[in-house]
């Protein structure tokens, strides 16, 4: 049987933590989501005040950052580039916004779940989004060239 390394509750409160402070400094009313190596949610929050549809958007960003194992500002960078709609990649893209950043194991040189946050510009949500896996140890840094 194969053991798979994944985000956990403990990491996904300690990386809240964090970003929550930063987006208080920063005057920003944020959506969070925190997955794991499969793409399930450990932890979604909202922040008080912050718009609805944030939500939603935090859990597309993560969702996208684990499942094509990259930031998805650099999804963006695709999409721009090569002119391109969300459609093409048949749903494995939900969000092709900056602010969603998979998490990455240094130990066993796998990604281990992902951050997504939504409710500030492109660039702030990214910037919140590192802030957390920095206090957990696990980013890797931006444009990940996959495997």
């Amino acid at each position: 049987m194969k053991t798979v390394k994944t985000l956990d509750l403990n990491d996904a409160k300690k990386a809240l933590a964090e970003m929550e402070k930063n987006a208080a400094k920063m005057f920003l009313k944020l959506s969070f989501c925190i997955v794991d190596s499969a793409a399930n949610v450990i932890l979604h929050v909202r922040m008080d005040n912050s718009m609805l549809h944030t939500f939603d958007l935090s859990r597309g960003k993560a969702y996208t950052a684990i499942s094509m194992q990259n930031t998805t500002g650099f999804i963006h960078k695709i999409i721009e580039k090569n002119k391109m709609e969300l459609s093409y990649f048949n749903g494995t893209v939900k969000s092709g916004w900056k602010g969603g950043v998979p998490a990455y194991s240094p130990d066993d040189d796998t990604f281990i779940g992902a951050i997504g946050v939504s409710g500030g510009t492109q660039d702030e949500d990214e910037e919140i989004a590192i802030s957390g896996l920095k206090a957990i140890g696990f980013y890797k840094g931006l444009d990940i060239k996959n495997k």
